[in-house]
């Protein structure tokens, strides 16, 4: 382990009841970083011998002293501040395990009634797994086992009687403990709630006395002779036996110390957590009785223990107000004495107004009431004034949210918030106009009423009863799934709240709280069928305006209905919604699909639902149609039937098997007979199967047509084809395939090789295979059903002997067969790209690139592209297209200057998916990470993403004809640009990699991707794109090398990071280098070995910025003007 790092400590923290969990995990996590003899001391200080060097020794020290502070900062950084705060005079990690052992091993019979409370109370939460509850209680066992009895003889029988009387002793205390620990955490005298610093190892309850002020012995802090008072500032004693501290009013002097000497020394002995074990039962009687007098009798000498400079936060509290008038920095007399209203219906009056100004608190407009106990700060003050207030379990804070400055802290003593401090900007702000109800003088009454007491579970149990029958009801009736309980909760919510209630004299709740009568005009019905208006960006010209939903409930933040979407599966929250509250929307719909409902694709569904009395036929049920279209004009596209058609009720629709069952044959065209014809002919030609008995124990797959249109690159109809698919989905892995992969070209390869072509101004050819898949050799024994419409011998199934489109393996098989014919050619596959094939000869060399049956041809062998035709005529039926116009969706066009790629017409095919515009990105790098930002919302696209989509297309739709021009009159130079755009994702942080290659003029590799993992600077961004960028440098390489193209010299990448490439030239690695340390190997060697070299390059002549971030139109443009595209229309 690196002396540098800090390993991650365990997740249990010590709080003082769970010690034995924390002692297990914090001795493992010694153990497994050998440290654990340094606590059992088995490891101690070294000392130093006779001969030993003075520089050896003071090492072995430090090591040593460096080892045993880590355990120590372990042990704080695992406990509450309420423990770890004692190891302050500790110096030896021994010392601090010993302490904690020794409070906390026997937790005590207060903390073993609390662990039985624990497990009878402990209840299976709804959803939760046995095992996770299981362990909660396994967890209790092991620590009650800690003090269990284990009855042995009478002696411990007796022992174990006795423990029910203190049971029910220990509960009163803990019950007493819990309501005091709020209202006096200051006072020293306390007995239960109190945290005071241990004691050292040799004191006990009967031994020498501690102080906790000096850490001596043979006094206690009240009799230390160095302690400083608080209020006079003088040695000798405390604040509460301070002899120039006057007297409240009504009180008669200090909270009185128990009599009992045992019971104080306990006070002052006690530990961080609590412990009654070590005193007599018979004491305690007398000391409960003692204290519980004590402190619920005279509530304002207990508010005497925390006055003084604390001031607390109060919701409660009309204005600022203290008692303390030496607080006030300038004061003056009340004109008009506001009287204040507690809460037991007394009044105090306010003597005087002005400012207090300490250390900590600077407040304006503060009353001074002298009978008032405790220093108050008003919440609604604050607020008033435009202050923002946070408050949660850790503390609170005051922000001004016009600067998002911190003007004050506090922190959370018990179920109170206690100032820590308070600057507030010195503006004069006048006084309320009128005066609310404020804190209460009875500091019990006060926190009973704002907190609740036990009697008020009732209520709030029948209360919670009530919301979750109506949660119940509203999804029963409404047939929603159990996922929008929430939704129904809210809704249970708001109509409660508007329903008169008999404990509020028939008021509803709403009226009591905002003084107005609720209305009910806007309520609907939960569940019931709605339609949402759409916003204008959500549908086109001839698309519905709204949008069927099922209404949920009310908007909480936003003034709207709450309707669920079930086509983009979220929440709407609208206000202009149209309802059919006679209508459920499960009886319309369903919750679960993501298709646009038959509502909207059924044009007989009617557009107002007649009620049953008026029809007896469902509207959602109407009869099956026929087109008579088909049998008058056969020659027209034949229209699959839709999906979600629904049957005809008078005749249901067989089931039908997805693997043998055939699908009824509908009318056809002529054109498609003819093809089918065409079909088997070539079928029968390549002797694709045999007509076979079904072997016993074997299975046959099913077969299919399949009509297709196939279209020329302006759209006019080509031919129509007819192809037999085989149910490939039914084969079995091992059985009847083994392998299926088949490579095909890369995007790569096809641009290069063009780019190449354009250069030495090599004409490009294409060729296509007729049924290239049935060329395919099959090494397995797979038998398929007879095809439909083959009446020869229906009995027998065939036994395929060449691939057949669909099967798994037809792919492979035609790939392999392809690569053997072509190697008798003399042609040898690429080791870099397994798709291009290449022939060299005396006479020149001829370039092949394969993508499945399309293929293209170019050459400087005029003689043999010729030789090279006729030779695949004679293996395979072959089909020759002429001069590349048309490939994959990528038009190419030429003239003097070189070579075109284009999509012009495949933008307005692919302009509904975003899976389309990335196919769009072959020939638009200008769009690249425009489609790069929308691909990462496919699973939940929002309305933002869509409007972002259709920003994209309208671009496309300006720039139709833009594509790639591969220059006739460029180099063949490799050169790069490698950027990276720091933590520009806002969800994640992750930063975007960028990178292009030019191959002369021509941009024939780029790419815009997010990082994988996130970044801590930009520096180690750049250099992860930077790594990106020699991968792909290397594959070009290679790539074109096998094309003819070699490179002697060191590839130029431009980077505009200066520090990437420093690290990439320093063989030295350090801090900031380490976890990047396999990019900077890669790098490194490569540029070591003169494959590439680094130059540096401003961001404004950066061309691979357009591939990691967005620009403002000016820039835009002239980043799309360095990738070298141009704008040419296809003749």
């Amino acid at each position: 382990m690196d002396k540098n790092e800090l390993p991650k400590t365990v997740t249990t923290i010590l709080n003082g009841h769970n010690y034995i969990l924390w002692s297990q995990d914090m001795r493992s996590f010694l153990k497994g970083h050998r440290l654990w003899r340094y606590v059992t001391g088995e490891i101690q200080a070294p000392v130093r011998s006779k001969d030993e060097e003075d520089t050896k020794f003071a090492d072995r020290l430090e090591d040593w002293d460096c080892k045993n502070h880590q355990i120590i900062t372990w042990f704080r950084h695992s406990t509450v501040p309420s423990i770890h705060q004692q190891f302050g005079r500790y110096e030896n990690a021994k010392d601090v395990w010993d302490l904690l052992s020794r409070h906390y091993t026997t937790a005590g019979l207060s903390h073993e009634y609390q662990l039985w409370g624990l497990l009878v109370n402990m209840k299976q939460t709804p959803r939760q797994p046995i095992n996770e509850f299981l362990s909660g209680m396994q967890s209790i066992w092991d620590q009650m086992e800690q003090s269990t009895h284990i009855v042995k003889d009478p002696a411990d029988a007796a022992i174990l009687a006795t423990k029910r009387d203190q049971f029910h002793l220990i509960h009163q205390l803990l019950s007493h403990e819990t309501r005091l620990r709020t209202l006096q955490p200051h006072h020293p005298d306390a007995v239960l709630a109190t945290a005071a610093r241990p004691s050292s190892s040799s004191s006990s309850r009967n031994g020498p006395k501690y102080c906790k002020n000096c850490h001596k012995q043979g006094h206690l802090l009240a009799e230390c002779p160095t302690i400083q008072c608080r209020y006079c500032h003088k040695i000798g004693h405390i604040v509460y036996n301070c002899p120039t501290k006057p007297p409240k009013p009504g009180q008669s002097g200090i909270l009185p110390r128990p009599v009992n000497h045992s019971v104080a020394a306990a006070a002052e002995d006690s530990s961080s957590d609590p412990s009654l074990s070590s005193i007599p039962v018979s004491e305690l009687g007398p000391m409960v009785f003692t204290m519980v007098k004590q402190f619920l009798s005279s509530s304002d000498k207990v508010s005497s223990a925390v006055s003084g400079n604390t001031w607390y936060f109060d919701s409660a509290c009309c204005n600022h107000m203290s008692p303390d008038s030496q607080l006030f920095s300038s004061i003056i007399p009340t004109t008009h004495t506001p009287l204040i209203q507690t809460a037991n219906g007394s009044h105090l009056a306010a003597s005087h107004t002005g400012s207090v100004s300490t250390s900590t608190l600077s407040l304006s407009d503060t009353y001074l009431i002298p009978n008032l106990t405790l220093n108050l700060i008003s919440v609604g003050q604050l607020c008033e004034l435009g202050f923002d207030l946070w408050f949660g379990s850790s503390g609170c804070r005051v922000q001004d949210p016009r600067t998002n400055q911190v003007l004050g802290t506090g922190r959370r003593v018990g179920r109170m918030f206690e100032l820590t401090s308070l600057h507030l900007p010195t503006t004069s702000t006048p006084p309320p106009s009128h005066v609310a109800h404020t804190a209460s003088v009875f500091p019990l009454s006060l926190w009973h009423l704002r907190l609740g007491t036990s009697q008020q579970n009732g209520r709030a149990e029948r209360k919670h009863r009530h919301i979750l029958d109506s949660v119940r009801a509203f999804l029963i009736s409404a047939s929603c799934p159990e996922r929008f309980w929430g939704e129904a909760a809210l809704t249970a919510v708001y109509t409660i709240n508007r329903l008169p209630s008999s404990a509020l004299q028939n008021v509803t709740p709403f009226e009591r709280l905002y003084g107005t009568p609720a209305s009910y005009s806007s309520l609907r019905v939960f569940g019931c069928a709605c339609f949402v208006l759409l916003q204008p960006h959500e549908h086109s010209k001839l698309e519905p305006r709204s949008r069927l939903c099922c209404f949920l409930g009310y908007g909480i933040e936003h003034k709207g209905y709450r309707c669920w979407d079930p086509i983009s599966q979220r929440l709407r929250i609208s206000r202009h919604v149209v309802f059919w509250e006679h209508t459920m929307f499960n009886s319309l719909s369903k919750f679960t699909t993501c298709s646009t409902p038959s509502f909207f694709t059924n044009p007989s569904l009617p557009l107002f639902p007649i009620s049953p009395a008026d029809s007896p036929v469902s509207p959602l049920a109407p009869p099956l149609a026929v087109d008579p279209v088909l049998d008058q004009t056969p020659d027209l596209p034949l229209a699959a039937p839709p999906v979600d058609s629904p049957a005809s009720p008078q005749e249901p629709a067989p089931p039908v098997d997805p693997v043998t069952d055939q699908t009824p044959l509908l009318p056809l065209r002529r054109s498609d007979r003819q093809a089918m014809t065409e079909e088997l002919q070539a079928l029968e030609k390549t002797h694709t199967w045999d007509l076979v008995d079904l072997p016993h124990g074997k299975s046959a797959i099913g077969c299919k047509w399949v009509y297709k249109i196939k279209t020329k690159s302006d759209g006019s109809i080509e031919r129509y084809k007819a192809r037999l698919v085989a149910k490939g989905y039914a084969q079995e892995y091992g059985i009847d395939y083994e392998e299926t992969f088949a490579p095909v070209a890369r995007i790569t390869s096809v641009r290069s090789l063009l780019a190449i072509a354009a250069v030495h101004q090599w004409p490009l050819f294409q060729m296509d295979v007729k049924n290239a898949f049935l060329n395919g050799d099959l090494t397995e024994e797979v038998y398929m059903q007879a095809p439909p419409g083959y009446s020869d011998c229906p009995d027998k199934v065939c036994l395929l002997r060449r691939a057949l489109y669909g099967l798994k393996q037809a792919p492979r098989a035609w790939f392999a067969k392809f690569s053997s014919i072509v190697h008798q050619f003399g042609f040898s596959s690429s080791s870099h790209d397994t798709a291009l094939f290449i022939r060299r000869s005396d006479k020149g060399m001829i370039l092949l690139l394969l993508y499945v049956d399309d293929m293209i041809i170019t050459r400087d062998d005029h003689s043999g592209i010729s030789d090279f035709k006729l030779f695949l005529h004679q293996q395979f039926e072959m089909k020759d297209l002429g001069h590349l116009s048309y490939f994959l969706g990528l038009e190419v066009s030429s003239d003097s200057t070189g070579y075109y790629l284009s999509q012009a017409n495949d933008a307005t095919l692919y302009r509904q998916l975003v899976g389309s515009l990335v196919y769009l990105t072959v020939t638009r790098p200008d769009i690249a990470h425009a489609v790069h930002l929308v691909s990462q919302f496919l699973s939940a696209p929002h309305s933002t993403h869509y409007a972002a989509v259709l920003h994209i297309l309208r671009y496309i739709k300006g720039t139709m004809f833009h594509g790639l021009h591969f220059s006739a009159h460029s180099t063949l130079d490799l050169c790069a640009y490698s950027d990276a755009d720091w933590a520009g994702d806002p969800t994640d942080r992750r930063s975007t990699t960028g990178f292009c290659f030019f191959l002369g003029d021509s941009l024939i590799s780029w790419r815009s991707k997010k990082q994988h993992i996130v970044s801590r600077s930009s520096t180690e961004a750049e250099y992860r794109a930077l790594a990106d960028t020699t991968s792909e440098l290397l594959a070009l390489r290679w790539l074109l090398e096998d094309m003819g193209v070699t490179h002697s010299s060191p590839t130029v990448i431009h980077c505009d990071n200066r520090s990437a490439i420093q690290i990439a030239h320093n063989d030295v690695f350090h801090e900031r280098t380490k976890h990047i340390e396999i990019d900077c190997h890669l790098v490194r060697h490569h540029l070591s070995a003169g494959i590439l070299h680094l130059l540096p390059v401003s961001s404004s002549d950066q061309t691979a910025d357009i591939f990691t971030k967005t620009f403002p139109p000016g820039r835009f443009r002239d980043l799309v003007s360095k990738l070298k595209m141009a704008s040419v229309k296809p003749p």
